[in-house]
């Protein structure tokens, strides 16, 4: 079964690829190959125009920039919350998972209640938080309001267990970490977030609640990865 479904996915992205190429065929009347826009970017670039760790992944998808523009990526998060609130969000049907099963994605941090050891949250490099209240055997998504599902920390407030602060983006440097739009506080355990700010910081690796002072918050964050 797991190789039926490996092979269907297989076919999917090479008729996908083949589209691709088809239409960059049609439109320039040639293949763009990682070499090709590696020799064009060396041709007409200055400055480093070394190789970035998963360039091919990131320039596929970026093309014909160097990377994503993070406004057109911030007008996409928008997009989305917007259609979440519409009525088109009652018309997308019912979805059951198919698989595969066998691909894992990363979590990124978890923050575990200091008093209720049963309450957890996990972020996830592209998923949102998670929280469970049993001892990770359930889990609920409660973060799917805020517009990055990107995460990078979750820091628990030493004096107000019931608040959080998410950090959106996540610090992991790889071609396929996606970036943040800042930092979200709740203070009902996940149920409600709002952003409190550092839209620019994109990839947000620790934040940390002063433990003598709750309203003064450290964030380290990275900015752009490359």
């Amino acid at each position: 079964m797991k190789r039926k479904l490996f092979l269907n996915g297989m076919v999917a992205a090479l008729s996908v690829s083949a589209v691709l190429l088809l239409f960059y065929q049609s439109r320039n009347q040639s293949v763009i190959t990682p070499e090709s826009y590696h020799s064009w970017k060396i041709a007409n670039q200055e400055g480093d125009a070394s190789r970035k760790p998963s360039e091919w992944f990131t320039l596929s998808r970026a093309f014909p920039y160097d990377d994503i523009p993070f406004t057109a990526y911030k007008r996409a998060l928008e997009r989305i919350s917007e259609l979440k609130n519409s009525s088109a969000g009652l018309e997308i049907g019912i979805w059951q998972e198919s698989g595969p099963s066998n691909v894992g994605g990363r979590i990124t941090t978890l923050a575990v209640h200091p008093d209720y050891p049963d309450i957890i949250y996990a972020g996830a490099a592209l998923g949102g938080v998670f929280k469970s209240t049993n001892s990770g055997i359930n889990w609920i998504p409660v973060s799917d309001q805020v517009p990055s599902l990107s995460v990078g920390d979750l820091a628990i407030d030493p004096s107000d267990h019931n608040t959080l602060y998410l950090g959106t983006g996540e610090a992991n440097s790889s071609g396929d970490s996606y970036a943040g739009t800042g930092v979200y506080k709740t203070t009902n355990g996940g149920a409600l977030w709002q952003f409190i700010g550092l839209p620019e910081s994109r990839h947000i690796g620790r934040i940390v609640v002063d433990p003598t002072d709750n309203q003064r918050v450290y964030v380290a964050a990275m900015g752009t990865l490359f």
